[in-house]
């Protein structure tokens, strides 16, 4: 994240009886955090710097009125209230809920207003919470309430794993009622789109989980793989998503198919979830997608049973701070990427006669078996360097090359190749001051031989591509 802006991160304190306090002093015990990110805590100055020194943490903690006031280089932390009692480690308690909700209401408002740019919620009791003020199962649902979005979809995130849920805080005994295909889609869409915007994935390949075990089997043991799940995946198909799928969930990941995905969409909480923690747990983060505002989590709960032990491991609440800057900086570069702020620039490359008119595009057999391959006539080979974009010498922004590739352009690559076609190569390339989008698009039509009766035919090319070229390296990126 070097040259850019440091991240202003919103830490709610999570339930004063739990871990959640000592994973933030332990997130950020490692001094390089402070390079980057400026924390500030919603809970008491006093009692962190107390906490601090029953945890054995150095840290220099100020206190401040404002986030706005927070300093790069040290924690920074709100008083939400007048004091915070010696805490009663690992004991639910409704002031300690209430404690919790008042953080997290103090963070929002900032969020809100801007003073802080992103939010990273420690852990909360989801019962001792409850109250005239708030009546949700979780954080997820009170984002959504606050921010007016009526749908938001848990991703659980590591650096080699990221699961979605069709359904989340569910009684498993109403699953299946729950599931439809338009939910299914709509989820899987949301997924997609997060995979793009959030975490920089130009086409993210989306496996989807059955809801019955083994998928199913052709509706032996339930038949909502084959009236709701496979619709819908042919739904997402149709509209350009990679999905892929029914998986039986216990095949998928025990056979470590997962690893070719780039998303995971599982039916219900538990599906997902306990594979994600089994395999990255302690290094996951908790994102919702679909909010206007950035919110991460780490992948644990309040942990009672360790509570102010020190035994508290702040890897997670670290990776999810990280993950919370990383999404910030991906949507910025989203918007300006689609936003085309800038005058577009041109350049044609022509191979060839450019005044040849385009071809018929037929793709069908004339039943002819014999064939001749198309003589290259007096084109010349080409210089590879007409080929290529001089990026170097390129300004911030956007720019547009067109290249028309025939008969000259194969033989530059394969002097003996003979290869007759007629391809328009769109290229738009954004350029950032960390990376570079390529997007290409390819049509055009190619002369080839049938391969059943070698009659000559003409083949349709279409295609789109994305590259993603980033620009050094980044020691702190989790995801």
């Amino acid at each position: 994240m070097a040259n850019r802006k440091p991240v202003r991160i919103g830490l709610t304190w999570g339930d004063p009886h739990g871990i959640g306090s000592e994973c933030i002093l332990k997130a950020f015990e490692d001094e390089r955090m402070f390079d980057d990110l400026v924390p500030v805590v919603y809970g008491h100055a006093e009692s962190l710097r107390q906490q601090a020194t029953h945890f054995g943490i150095q840290m220099d903690i100020r206190d401040v009125e404002d986030a706005a006031d927070a300093k790069p280089g040290a924690m920074s932390c709100i008083d939400i209230a007048p004091g915070l009692l010696e805490p009663d480690w690992g004991q639910p308690h409704p002031d300690a809920g209430e404690f919790a909700r008042l953080s997290l209401e103090a963070a929002v408002q900032d969020l809100a207003s801007t003073k802080v740019d992103v939010l990273v919620t420690a852990p909360i009791n989801k019962d001792t919470i409850q109250s005239g003020q708030f009546k949700f199962p979780g954080h997820t649902e009170y984002l959504a309430d606050k921010a007016g979005v009526k749908d938001v979809l848990m991703i659980l995130a590591s650096d080699a794993l990221r699961v979605g849920v069709v359904t989340g805080h569910v009684p498993i005994k109403d699953v299946a009622s729950k599931l439809t295909k338009d939910g299914i889609v709509h989820r899987g869409t949301m997924l997609h789109d997060s995979l793009v915007k959030d975490f920089g994935i130009a086409t993210p390949r989306i496996a989807v989980l059955g809801l019955n075990p083994h998928a199913g089997d052709n509706g032996l043991i339930g038949e909502e793989e084959k009236m709701l799940i496979l619709p819908a995946i042919r739904t997402l198909q149709e509209a350009g998503i990679q999905a892929h799928g029914p998986f039986g969930a216990d095949g998928f990941f025990g056979s470590g198919d997962h690893a070719h995905f780039d998303g995971v969409l599982a039916m219900y909480h538990d599906q997902g979830l306990i594979p994600f923690k089994s395999l990255s747990f302690g290094q996951g983060v908790n994102f919702t997608a679909g909010l206007p505002i950035v919110r991460t989590s780490p992948d644990h709960g309040t942990a009672f049973d360790i509570a102010g032990k020190g035994f508290a491991d702040g890897s997670s609440l670290r990776a999810a701070c990280w993950m919370a800057a990383d999404v910030r900086h991906r949507r910025m570069e989203h918007r300006e990427m689609t936003a085309d702020p800038l005058k577009v620039t041109r350049k044609r490359t022509t191979i060839g006669n450019a005044s040849e008119p385009p071809r018929t595009a037929t793709a069908v057999c004339n039943g002819n078996r014999t064939f001749a391959p198309p003589q290259a006539g007096g084109r010349a080979m080409r210089d590879k360097a007409e080929f290529e974009i001089p990026y170097t010498g390129l300004g911030l922004g956007q720019h547009a090359f067109d290249f028309r590739l025939d008969e000259a352009f194969f033989q530059t690559f394969d002097p003996e190749g003979l290869v007759d076609a007629d391809i328009s190569a769109e290229t738009v390339l954004d350029r950032f001051d960390e990376m570079m989008h390529y997007d290409v698009r390819v049509t055009g039509t190619v002369q080839a031989a049938c391969d059943r009766c070698n009659a000559p035919m003409t083949v349709d090319i279409e295609c789109r591509t994305r590259y993603v070229i980033q620009f050094g390296s980044d020691t702190h990126k989790t995801d």
